[in-house]
């Protein structure tokens, strides 16, 4: 490991750390949501066991300037 990439790493994990601790639970709990739905369909019109994450709104909060949790 460079020592780039571990300075990013321990950047990009204080980044994380400190905007989680801003966030309250529900917000955290929304930020953490993974929603799938099936992709493909037999031809009785059952699913397969293929699924796709469906994209969220990404939430823009005021105690970040407006920006997402991400950004």
């Amino acid at each position: 490991m460079t020592a780039r990439k571990a300075f990013w790493d321990a950047t990009h994990e204080l980044a994380y750390q400190r905007t989680t601790a801003m966030l309250t639970p529900e917000e955290h709990s929304a930020e953490s949501t993974m929603e799938f739905e099936p992709t493909k369909f037999s031809n009785t019109g059952k699913s397969w066991a293929t699924y796709r994450l469906i994209e969220q709104q990404k939430m823009q909060y005021e105690k970040f300037g407006g920006l997402t949790f991400y950004e």
